[in-house]
């Protein structure tokens, strides 16, 4: 996971807007789930609940980040696609994923 966290702060910091999209695709790819959730020792104490349930949120945030960043230039598949991963990813409640897919013109 640390190698996800340094995407992302290298997209916050990144001066070109391609460059920061580029940082935002690979910490997306580093991504592969909750933390620890196939764990059978580590799996379910409060310390993993804690940091897979930031973890998530920081994943729906780039999610989220991706979305607009496709609005905005206009590739309206994938701004959607990444509003509808936010989506599931949070679980149906992220009123930002909502607003993105009505500003698109789509269901939500």
């Amino acid at each position: 996971m640390v190698c996800f966290e340094e995407r992302l702060a290298a997209a916050g910091v990144a001066a070109e807007p391609t460059a920061a999209l580029a940082a935002l695709e690979e910490a997306r790819a580093l991504y592969r789930g909750d933390y620890l959730d196939d764990c059978p020792f580590y799996g379910d104490s409060e310390w993993v609940e804690e940091r897979r349930g930031l973890l998530r949120g920081r994943f729906v945030d780039l999610l989220l980040a991706l979305a607009e960043r496709h609005e905005a230039r206009g590739d309206r598949p994938s701004a959607a696609a990444h509003f509808r991963e936010a989506l599931a990813v949070s679980g149906d409640d992220c009123p930002r994923a909502d607003a993105g897919l009505g500003r698109l013109g789509l269901p939500v």
